[in-house]
């Protein structure tokens, strides 16, 4: 059995980029139903996002673009 190991991103946002995140993320359950699980930390005043699953994000680009 051959074990995938997935690598989650990570990215570091500043206040009003982890704005524009959850705004969009937000958008994406209601308007799509799609689910993204994330993770995200406070440090010095920036915002430390981890998503919890391989999530295809170019997908989710066009989404948001087409919209």
């Amino acid at each position: 059995m051959v074990e995938r190991k997935e690598k989650k991103m990570k990215a570091t946002m500043t206040k009003k980029e982890y704005g524009e995140f959850t705004t969009s993320v937000d958008f994406l359950q209601k308007e799509h139903n799609i689910d993204i699980p994330y993770m995200v930390e406070e440090v010095n005043g920036k915002f430390i996002i981890e998503l919890l699953e391989d999530i295809d994000v170019e997908k989710l680009d066009n989404l948001l673009n087409s919209s």
